[in-house]
C-alpha cells in the first residue's frame, strides 16, 4: 500500500486522530485548571461577603495611592493593618488578580505590586543578621503565600522562597538600572 496514494491518506488520518486526542487531553487539562481557579476565586469572594462596597472602594484607593511601597515605615504600618481580617481579605483578592505561568512568576508579579526597588534593598527573606527586615515573618509573606496557593494549591513556602530571595537579592541592580534609564539624556 505504500506506493498507493490512499496509503498516505490512511497514515495521515491516523496521525490526525492522535493529534486530535492530544488536543482533547490538553483541553481537558486546561478546563480542570480553570475550574480549580474558579473554585479558589469563589472562596476568596466568600471571605469578602461581610465587606461593604464602600470598604472595597476605599481599599482600592488606598492600594493605588500606596503601592508599591517606597518606605519602611509604610511597610511596617501596613504589615500591622494586615492583621485586620477584612483588610487581609481585600489584599488577597487584589493580589489574586496578578497571576503567572509558574509559582515564580506569580510570586514575582505580587512582589512587583507590593514593593518598590527602593524599599526592597532593605528587606531579605530571613532578615540577614538583623541588619535588614525579615520578610518571612511578615503578614506580606502570609498573604503572598495564600495568593500563590490560589493559582497553585500545592505550593509550599519552599516553593516561593527562592523567588522571594531572588527578588530581594536583585533589587539594588533593578534600582540602578531604573535610575540609569531615567538619567540618560535622550541626545546620547
Amino acid at each position: 500500500m505504500r506506493g498507493h496514494p490512499l496509503g498516505i491518506f490512511v497514515l495521515s488520518l491516523a496521525e490526525v486522530k492522535v493529534k486530535v486526542q492530544k488536543l482533547l487531553l490538553n483541553q481537558n487539562t486546561i478546563l480542570n485548571k480553570l475550574e480549580k481557579l474558579l473554585t479558589n476565586y469563589r472562596s476568596v469572594d466568600n471571605c469578602l461577603q461581610n465587606i461593604t462596597s464602600t470598604q472595597i472602594d476605599e481599599f482600592e484607593i488606598h492600594f493605588n495611592d500606596n503601592f508599591p511601597l517606597k518606605e519602611l515605615t509604610q511597610f511596617n504600618h501596613i504589615n500591622d493593618i494586615l492583621n485586620n481580617k477584612a483588610y487581609y481579605s481585600l489584599m488577597k483578592k487584589k493580589l489574586s488578580m496578578y497571576g503567572g505561568s509558574s509559582i515564580n512568576d506569580v510570586t514575582r508579579h505580587i512582589l512587583i505590586k507590593l514593593l518598590s526597588n527602593e524599599i526592597s534593598r532593605f528587606i531579605t527573606l530571613t532578615g540577614h543578621k538583623g541588619k535588614k527586615t525579615c520578610f518571612a515573618s511578615t503578614n506580606y509573606f502570609k498573604v503572598l503565600l495564600d495568593v500563590v496557593r490560589v493559582f497553585y494549591e500545592s505550593a509550599t513556602e519552599n516553593h516561593v522562597k527562592p523567588a522571594i530571595q531572588s527578588w530581594f537579592k536583585h533589587a539594588p541592580d533593578r534600582l540602578t538600572t531604573t535610575q540609569y534609564k531615567n538619567n540618560v539624556s535622550p541626545n546620547m
